[in-house]
């Protein structure tokens, strides 16, 4: 089951749509599951008072029935801060993110590494940086909520 929450014309909407399709693309079977199977929640323009970032573009939460996997496309990290071998399924059992989401022209988007900056009128600014203090927002906010969404 796939909820989509937020203002259907807006950007982030439309980019969450697209993750959806990803999703779906990756395992086919997300389109016609019930919410015991797989349960994703697309929220979008998502404001959460009280924290140090209180406003989110899309924040997904994934539950599955079982374990899904998947080979990254990349380098990631696992629990312990250790690279995954990219010759490695991913089991996944639930998950959260947050995105960013930036509609800035190609010529003002740099990556640098890892990091990800985006051209301001005030100069370059790290969308990385931005996306890593909504993340310790959320999981703030779901410490004191009790891990529930209000």
């Amino acid at each position: 089951m796939i909820t989509m929450r937020g203002n259907r014309s807006s950007q982030e909407y439309k980019a969450a749509e697209l993750i959806k399709s990803s999703l779906i693309q990756l395992w086919p079977d997300l389109e016609s599951a019930d919410a015991e199977n797989a349960n994703i929640i697309f929220v979008t323009n998502c404001p959460i008072g009280g924290y140090r970032v209180g406003d989110f573009d899309i924040v997904v939460l994934a539950d599955f029935g079982s374990l899904r996997f998947f080979k990254p496309n990349k380098p990631i990290l696992d629990i312990n801060q250790k690279y995954i071998d990219p010759r490695k399924y991913v089991y996944v059992k639930n998950f959260v993110a947050c995105i960013e989401v930036k509609s800035h022209s190609e010529k003002n988007i740099k990556f640098e590494g890892e990091d990800v900056k985006v051209l301001y009128k005030e100069g370059w600014k790290s969308a990385t940086q931005q996306n890593k203090d909504q993340v310790h927002s959320l999981k703030a906010y779901f410490s004191h909520s009790n891990g529930k969404p209000n």
